[in-house]
């Protein structure tokens, strides 16, 4: 039997013909894409924790700005006089404090359990790690917008009164 026939169970024989054309090197464009792809993937996780790690720096940060600007204008004295309406100014501290903390959860090392040579499994652990990723982001960019609008529209009503 030669190396292009399989005999089958039955030992019936069976015949299969494979036919090679050319090999040739991969191109150059091809190589590039594959990397760029295998890229994309390996980096995948990176992107999400990057962004958080931006994000906790700057929430952190934007609660000190926050304090700084009603200090400049005078709104921390207004706000203690009018003992009402003085909660409402410490709103945008807190969501950015909450925002900050999302991002921190999703910074936190991911951990799963799957074995190396089920390829489903590190596929499936993979998704859900960016899936969990995804949705922690969102929540904490929606969060980070509605504190950024409510100290807008904080310091233009202050404006406003003042």
């Amino acid at each position: 039997m030669n190396e292009n026939e399989i005999q089958g169970d039955d030992n019936s024989e069976q015949q299969e013909h494979v036919e090679v054309s050319e090999i040739t090197p991969v191109s150059p464009h091809h190589n590039a894409i594959y990397e760029a792809g295998k890229k994309m993937l390996i980096d995948s996780i990176d992107v999400g924790k990057n962004f958080s790690q931006f994000m906790i720096t700057l929430s952190a940060t934007l609660i000190m700005v926050y304090v700084g600007i009603l200090k400049f204008l005078g709104i921390d004295k207004t706000a203690s006089s009018a003992s009402r309406l003085s909660f409402i100014y410490i709103v945008p501290p807190i969501l950015f404090l909450i925002s900050c903390a999302i991002f921190i959860v999703n910074y936190f090392p991911k951990t799963g359990k799957f074995s190396l040579d089920i390829i489903e499994e590190i596929k499936s652990a993979r998704n859900n790690v960016i899936d969990k990723s995804q949705n922690l982001i969102k929540w904490g960019v929606i969060i980070f917008l509605f504190a950024m609008f409510t100290s807008i529209l904080l310091f233009a009503i202050s404006l406003s009164i003042l």
